[in-house]
């Protein structure tokens, strides 16, 4: 096992640990003249932290903003997506992998109600 291996193994075993179970929805649009969107739920364990009064600056982070860490997973968290904590729907405004060596270990989603 590499250590970018043992290193995903070991955050998200932390994240399953500390944190809770959420859920990842997939969004998507059809096409054509009378588009529907389609929803398929993933689940997924995350961490979900609130944003510094320093990193609140009103326009591209909002208060009431929450910093989200999801653990790795088959399906990668979109702007298109949403994720669901404690039944509330939060829109995903960005996604950041963190991942070291090309191997994704988990995401950091700023998500919004």
């Amino acid at each position: 096992m590499s250590f970018h291996q043992r290193a995903q193994a070991t955050a998200t075993s932390m994240i399953a640990r500390y944190g809770q179970a959420a859920v990842l929805r997939k969004v998507t649009a059809g096409t054509g003249y009378n588009p529907t969107e389609t929803t398929a739920d993933h689940d997924c364990q995350i961490v979900v932290q609130a944003y510094r009064n320093f990193e609140i600056d009103g326009t591209r982070i909002q208060s009431g903003d929450k910093r989200v860490l999801v653990s790795h997973m088959a399906q990668t968290p979109t702007t298109q997506d949403q994720i669901v904590i404690a039944g509330e729907s939060h829109a995903i405004v960005s996604v950041k992998p963190l991942s070291p060596g090309g191997v994704v270990i988990m995401w950091e989603v700023q998500a919004r109600l």
